[in-house]
């Protein structure tokens, strides 16, 4: 994990497009981060979600949602073991764990927190901290040039589009679906695919203005609609409006679990003496 300091930052964008709408970035709003925190370096892993499971005994009891069900032409449902990628492509130990819903994430934080133990409490980061963390100091609608989407992130590119032939950034990132954690460089906080990869759970209840939420790097959980949770990043399918640090989207929970949806992992950091 990496500690990620204190520090002010807008929230949002300036004209948010698509105001409510899946995707819409919110209007600009103050947050003030009182303490560092850590957040994972990577997605969680496959590996890292298999060992959960075996060590807990939890059970994934529903399948999830693809985007391409008619393109595979098969009756089965995705899981997180076999997502039923076209074309005989699979995930290996190393690629971010997906079709888990916003209630595995918890239980997977929890089982973390009693197997791991020490001085720091993990959890599902915010809203707020999220964005944070993926600015990296960047004030603009990305911390990167949008012409160097494929060298820097896992985006919807012409290798996606070409298998399943939906809308894509005009160039070539390598993968047509999720990519090992670590293949595309981190920005200035360390962190890799804040932006691509996957869509990552938030502990937020959605609101379609964040501008309600609380200022803080604490969680909005009142006010909003709490049946549906915050989801952050873009993935690998995304076109360029939602390859931005303050893109925002919302499933119901707990029935949402999606192939292109996974999560990180947050923690406290001890004050120091």
């Amino acid at each position: 994990m990496m500690v990620v300091p204190a520090g002010s930052f807008v929230m949002g964008e300036p004209r948010p497009e698509r105001v409510r709408s899946f995707g819409s970035g919110g209007r600009e709003t103050e947050v003030t981060i009182a303490a560092p925190f850590a957040i994972g370096k990577f997605e969680v892993t496959r590996a890292q979600f298999a060992a959960f499971l075996d060590d807990s005994g939890y059970v994934m009891d529903k399948p999830c949602t693809t985007v391409w069900q008619a393109i595979v032409g098969v009756d089965a449902k995705p899981t997180w073991q076999d997502p039923l990628y076209p074309e005989n492509i699979k995930q290996a130990d190393d690629h971010p764990v997906i079709c888990v819903g916003w209630h595995d994430a918890h239980a997977y934080i929890a089982w973390l927190n009693e197997t791991a133990g020490g001085a720091h409490l993990y959890y599902l980061p915010s809203e707020s901290e999220w964005e944070y963390a993926a600015r990296a100091g960047a004030t603009g609608l990305r911390s990167f040039d949008l012409a160097d989407a494929c060298t820097v992130a896992n985006v919807g590119d012409s290798t996606y589009k070409a298998i399943i032939g939906m809308e894509a950034v005009a160039c070539t990132d390598g993968y047509a679906f999720t990519a090992p954690v670590g293949t595309f460089p981190a920005h200035a906080f360390g962190l890799h695919d804040m932006v691509g990869n996957v869509w990552e759970w938030t502990q937020d209840c959605w609101h379609p203005d964040h501008a309600r939420a609380t200022g803080t790097e604490m969680p909005l959980i009142r006010g909003g609609d709490c049946t549906k949770r915050v989801m952050r990043g873009g993935g690998f399918t995304s076109e360029e409006f939602y390859l931005r640090v303050s893109a925002r989207g919302a499933d119901p929970v707990p029935a949402t679990r999606l192939v292109l949806l996974g999560f990180r992992v947050a923690a406290t950091v001890p004050a120091a003496d």
